[in-house]
């Protein structure tokens, strides 16, 4: 149920849809003042399920909840995604496969499924039954302050409301565990033994949660519970219950422990490996283990302790040689009556085990593995049933996958099955059956992977047939083939030419995606008909109809530049008729648009019925030209997107930059809060155009107003033909109009220090001006003329230049007098001139030297360098994500992204605090999106790089950076003490190397 790689870009993050009003139904609904747009969720029992993108209106938003209500129900309509820092969503489609809603971010792709419909019923089910379990219990407070049972000392026993009932105690008397009721004394006796004899079996004992409480619960061999212990507030508590040290006397004896094994549940810990995806490897009280998982995520196999990571990962090596030997697996009942199926390695040492099972069938149908020969003496040989596996009929005759040509697809019984295919469609090899079509899908990938490697394919016999069988790099089988009926068939499959001929058929459709990789992405505002995206490091486009139907698609190309001559081409053929042709491939019909050079440049999604030409091509113009959006507030980006950037050099009162390859602007007042905010322009000539415009016409009050929207107020500058040039962030108090827009000239004019030089050199020759000019002000006041009186803040900087002046020149260059000739100014007793005092000069102080990094103090590990001279080469970045590629965002954009990660991970909190206070900053928080600068590193710098290793994220490791192209790309944070850092734009990594 997984999908490929997709973003977040126009969802808010989670917290933002948290603390409104939720109705009857669950939903709540709200207005972002950020970007005016109109949000909802749903939620059950207080927990956030789904939330909704942007609307641009409240009907909008109702639409959306109404399509939301109708399909939520339905598992099908959900898919599970992975967004490009690693992350996963559900998301939720309506029935024209648009997306209308989706969940929060989660660590894995079982996390998000976990949102599916049916699981959040099975989990309601499973809280009801620990309620109505709890229901036979008495809370914890009726079991204390009992007399021990003489019988049985580590037990009390009493009565409560007729009904029967024990407690276990530790040494000081505190209850561990609590009985159900009985309905008499002789049952609750057969209870305690019952308890006696499963207590000192660790494997018996579990966590279950129910409601936010966890409880340890005692259960049976037949799985029945018997005891449970009061309530615990967290995991942890329950935890150390179970784990040694053992936290009471008597329960467990350390002898039932079985050698340095955890209990079962303690294996699902961490994300699986990278390298060997059935694996996860996890730390716990100071030691290394490692699991072998199903499919389905089940513990398979378990490993003992170890007490270094390279010892944990030489076991695992030996696990991985030797699971897939069935003479190296036997069967092991300890003392306690557990069995366990355990794996060996070829010195006969125990390397790994299963969880416990009661039955030899049920420990080997638990592994998936056929029983090795047990002895006599030894419980008898389960019945294996071909695995997985289907009757060799039942993979055929079904459609070949888009994705895949050479595979088809086909569910059974709820699970989902693939075969592999030659040219003439016959099924060369088959699958298990998978729970998920992701899990099926990573299937097929493993298969096509492993088929072009000969080394992988062994034959194995089985009641007089023979099998080809194919297994991955860590020996688990991935597929099988038929039977056949001799060795010299089944060789035939492995050896050339067969297998070379048969598994990868020729394709000439390489450059295309699957049709629904082009849906549910935003139509472009420059072609309105068509949407564009990235994939894999490529660009593509659809041209969708007026229902947003991709009715042609693109091969991929190189940049977004090459992608936008491709959509020219088409918008320029399109319409003519003969350009057109049908296709014809593996029974499917595809509409193909070709250049006048005969080039392909677009073809449709596969149909099963062959189109009539004419019908959709000549309708396709009248149709798109009729779905052009209608446009909104869209050209503002939201207030923060325009905060954080550097006043620009030409124009200082204002702030330049670009966002996704447009270009905007800010004004500023003093303090650098955003006092003005421009649209989107096309070219920075054009956002220039807007700056000089906004110059012109920000003194004239005419050309300001008040506009209120969502209960928001905006001050709004239009230029003299009404069009606007210039809006305000939103307030939520109606400002009063003259207040900031008069002020602004001033405040931004001290924000420039020093006046043009003409006119203060002409205030120096005649003093006199100033004391006309004071008088200005009552003038203007007396009701006639120019209003002169705003210019006073600017006149008022005269006596500061000259302060300004004094403080930085000699006694005999300090007044201002013309360029061409310097001379003292004359003052006279009327109007007397303050002298320049000669200490002025000496408080000057003197220059700061520029901050250098010390690296040789720096102890965290991003910022520590190893001594090693050649450190390994990195070649490509992409791997192993840190926060995933940022290629499309400005700086001020990561620093949002990385502002969003430190909100909701505690991980990413810890990692940015720790690193930006070794910056010199007191912690992330401290820092702005102004410290915050794109730049390209040189290729072959020695630096430290993130990665994320298995069960550690944001790890470091040191590399020479021998990186190409957009892998040179980075962020840069300016750090306060000199060890500036980076972050590379590809994979999200930090990135550091001593600047000294």
């Amino acid at each position: 149920m997984s999908d490929k790689t997709f973003r977040e870009d126009n969802y808010l993050p989670c917290h933002r849809y948290e603390g409104h009003t939720v109705d009857d139904s669950g939903f709540c609904i709200f207005v972002d003042p950020e970007n005016n747009e109109f949000y909802f969720a749903y939620l059950e029992n207080d927990k956030l399920i789904y939330r909704s993108e942007g609307y641009a209106n409240a009907s909008g938003r109702d639409n959306g909840i109404a399509s939301v209500k109708k399909n939520m129900q339905e598992d099908e309509k959900h898919t599970a995604r992975m967004l490009p820092d690693g992350r996963w969503i559900l998301s939720l489609k309506a029935g024209n496969h648009q997306e209308i809603a989706r969940s929060c971010p989660v660590d894995s792709e079982a996390d998000a499924l976990a949102y599916l419909p049916s699981a959040r019923i099975k989990h309601q089910d499973e809280e009801k039954k620990t309620d109505a379990r709890e229901d036979d219990y008495l809370v914890c407070k009726h079991y204390h302050n009992h007399q021990r049972s003489e019988a049985h000392p580590d037990f009390s026993t009493f009565e409560h409301d007729g009904n029967y009932f024990f407690a276990l105690l530790d040494s000081h008397g505190d209850v561990k565990l609590r009985s159900e009721r009985y309905k008499s004394a002789a049952a609750r006796d057969n209870g305690i033994e019952s308890v006696e004899k499963n207590r000192k079996i660790q494997e018996r004992f579990s966590i279950e949660e129910g409601r936010g409480i966890y409880y340890v619960v005692l259960k049976a061999g037949n799985h029945q519970e018997i005891a449970r212990s009061c309530p615990y507030k967290t995991r942890e508590e329950a935890d150390a219950y179970l784990n040694p040290p053992i936290q009471f006397a008597g329960l467990l004896d350390s002898t039932h422990l079985h050698d340095q094994y955890l209990i079962c549940h303690d294996y699902h810990r961490g994300p699986r490996l990278e390298e060997y995806p059935d694996f996860v490897a996890f730390e716990k009280d100071g030691g290394y283990y490692f699991a072998k998982l199903s499919v389905n995520g089940v513990v398979e196999l378990r490993s003992e302790r170890y007490e270094s990571k390279e010892a944990r990962e030489n076991g695992m090596q030996s696990v991985i040689e030797n699971m897939s030997i069935n003479h190296r697996y036997d069967v092991k009942i300890e003392d306690d009556g557990i069995l366990y199926v355990i794996l060996k390695a070829a010195n006969n040492q125990e390397i790994a085990r299963s969880c416990p099972k009661d039955t030899v069938d049920e420990a080997y149908h638990y592994i998936n593995l056929t029983a090795p020969a047990i002895e006599e003496s030894s419980p008898a040989k389960p019945k294996r049933q071909n695995d997985d596996y289907l009757d060799c009929e039942m993979y055929k005759g079904h459609e070949r996958s888009e994705a895949h040509p050479d595979f088809s697809t086909f569910e059974h019984d709820n699970e989902h099955y693939f075969a592999m295919l030659d040219s003439e469609g016959d099924v060369k090899l088959r699958s298990e059956g998978y729970k998920s079509t992701s899990a099926r899908d990573n299937g097929i990938a493993s298969v096509i992977k492993n088929r072009e490697i000969k080394e992988r394919f062994s034959i194995e016999e089985k009641m007089g047939d023979f099998f080809v069988i194919l297994k991955a790099g860590n020996h688990q089988e991935i597929g099988r083939s038929c039977p056949y009926k001799t060795q010299a068939d089944a060789d035939a499959f492995i050896n050339p030419p067969v297998l070379a001929a048969a598994p990868k058929p020729q394709r000439k459709d390489d450059d295309y995606l699957a049709c629904k990789m082009y849906k549910g992405h935003q139509r472009s505002k420059k072609y309105p008909d068509f949407v564009t995206f990235e994939h894999e490091g490529h660009y593509f486009f659809a041209m969708l109809d007026q229902d947003d139907e991709v009715r042609l698609r693109s091969e991929r190309y190189q940049s977004a530049k090459a992608r936008d001559n491709g959509i020219k081409s088409v918008l320029k053929n399109r319409e003519i008729e003969k350009r057109w042709s049908i296709d014809q491939k593996m029974g499917y019909y595809f509409s193909v648009l070709k250049a006048g050079n005969h080039q392909e440049i677009g073809r449709s999604c596969p149909e099963k019925e062959k189109p009539a030409l004419g019908m959709w091509w000549l309708a396709a113009p009248a149709v798109l030209a009729a779905d052009k959006p209608k446009r909104r507030d869209d050209d503002y980006l939201a207030c923060k997107m325009y905060k954080g950037h550097q006043r620009s050099k030409k124009y200082p009162d204002f702030a330049t930059f670009e966002h996704e390859g447009h270009h905007f602007f800010a004004m500023l007042d003093q303090d650098d809060e955003v006092r003005l905010r421009s649209e989107r322009y096309q070219s920075a000539n054009a956002r220039d155009n807007g700056i000089k415009s906004v110059l012109k016409n920000r003194e004239i009050e005419k050309r300001w107003s008040i506009e209120e929207k969502m209960g928001y107020y905006f001050s709004v500058l239009k230029a003299a033909n009404h069009q606007e040039i210039g809006r305000s962030c939103p307030e939520k108090e109606k400002p009063a109009l003259g207040m900031w827009w008069l002020a602004a000239p001033a405040a931004l004019a001290a924000a420039a220090v020093i006046p043009p030089k003409e006119a203060l050199t002409a205030a120096a020759s005649t003093p006199s001006t100033v004391k006309k000019a004071a008088a200005a002000p009552a003038a203007a006041s007396s009701g006639g003329g120019f209003k002169w009186w705003w210019l006073l803040p600017l006149l008022l900087l005269i006596p500061a230049f000259f302060l300004y002046r004094g403080c930085d020149k000699t006694p005999d260059a300090s007044a201002v007098t013309p360029v061409s000739k310097p001379k003292p100014p004359v003052v006279t007793e009327k109007n007397p001139v303050p002298p320049v005092v000669d200490t002025m000069e000496k408080v000057v102080p003197p220059p700061v030297a520029a901050v250098s990094c010390d690296c040789s103090a720096r102890k965290h590990p991003v910022f520590n360098i190893p001594s090693d001279p050649n450190p390994k080469s990195l070649t490509v970045l992409g791997r192993a994500p840190e926060f995933g590629n940022s290629h499309g965002l400005s700086p001020e954009g990561f620093y949002n992204k990385l502002q969003d990660r430190h909100q909701q991970s505690q991980t990413d909190k810890k990692f940015l605090d720790d690193i930006f206070t070794e910056m010199g900053f007191n912690g992330f928080e401290e820092a702005t999106a102004a410290v915050f600068s794109e730049t390209r590193i040189k290729p072959g710098i020695k630096a430290n790089i993130g990665t994320n290793k298995p069960n550690k994220r944001h790890a470091t490791v040191y590399r020479t950076l021998n990186l190409s192209g957009k892998d040179l790309e980075a962020f840069k944070i300016k750090a306060k003490n000199g060890c500036d850092m980076y972050f590379m734009k590809t994979c999200g990594n930090h990135m550091f190397y001593c600047p000294n």
